[in-house]
């Protein structure tokens, strides 16, 4: 019972720690003109790298 407490609390605390860090963040500048369409960029070219893997992913399953 006292581990599953624990382990309960380093959770909560981590969720925490994770949801300051995303206010920081999110409180900072987006960076100038140039870079902001780098981020877009680099934003689309993971999306369609993650919906390949989702299909070879989906194809995989189905076989086994």
């Amino acid at each position: 019972m006292a581990y599953e407490l624990i382990l309960l609390g380093i959770g909560i605390i981590g969720l925490r720690f994770a949801f300051l860090v995303s206010l920081n963040l999110k409180k900072k500048s987006s960076g100038n003109e140039k870079m902001t369409e780098l981020s877009k960029i680099i934003k689309h070219g993971a999306k369609a790298y993650l919906i390949k893997q989702y299909k070879i992913l989906a194809v995989v399953t189905v076989v086994v």
